[in-house]
């Protein structure tokens, strides 16, 4: 319904296969860092094309780019943005998954959570402050780097997990960033420190204590 109805009505007037393919490859790639060569290549259009279908896609607010944080930090950095399909029952409808005992068996899991959490912040955050996601080539990573106006920088990762284990990349990553506070994000469960500068928070906790 989305791909053969309503995405031609919304302005994006590819061929309904055309349209599905996108879509799906996208949910398949959720939270995966952009290649739009690779992705306009797989679709057979150039890359022109496949940049105006993304960015209709988001102008309709179905997905969201986190682009990457771009200060020069002395490491090589990914620099593509990280894109997310916002509602999750359209991501799991792409993917296949038709209830909630296939998304739990399904790799794209994690990968779902991730989306849901970033988008209950992203959401709610105060007016000004900037959000990116870090990553460098050698794979320490942030899922979402938030710095506010008064230039006070949080970083976030969001895990599907209850009893979260800190990695040395976290650390690693907040010290270029130079971030005061870190938080992993899990689904549920009381709240406790994984550092001194690190906590482990539920989303809903999270959202009330700190948005």
């Amino acid at each position: 319904m989305l791909v053969e109805r309503h995405l031609p009505q919304l302005g994006i007037t590819a061929a309904p296969l055309l349209l599905r393919r996108l879509c799906t490859m996208l949910a398949h790639q959720q939270g995966a860092t952009l290649n739009l060569s690779k992705m306009a290549d797989s679709l057979g259009i150039d890359g022109k094309t496949a940049r105006r279908y993304l960015d209709l896609l988001e102008g309709l607010y179905l997905v969201r780019s986190i682009p990457a944080w771009s200060r020069n930090a002395g490491k090589r950095l990914v620099k593509a943005p990280k894109v997310y399909w916002r509602d999750s029952g359209l991501l799991h409808a792409l993917a296949g998954l038709l209830d909630l005992e296939q998304v739990l068996g399904h790799p794209l899991c994690g990968h779902s959570w991730e989306g849901y959490g970033i988008e209950q912040i992203v959401t709610r955050l105060p007016k000004g402050t900037t959000f990116s996601h870090y990553r460098t080539h050698a794979g320490a990573e942030v899922d979402l780097v938030m710095e506010n106006q008064s230039g006070v920088t949080v970083a976030v990762e969001i895990k599907r997990t209850l009893s979260p284990k800190l990695s040395p990349g976290f650390v690693e990553s907040m010290k270029t960033l130079e971030a005061t506070k870190g938080y992993y994000i899990i689904p549920q469960g009381v709240t406790f420190p994984l550092s001194e500068s690190v906590t482990a928070i539920s989303l809903a906790d999270f959202l009330a204590q700190h948005l």
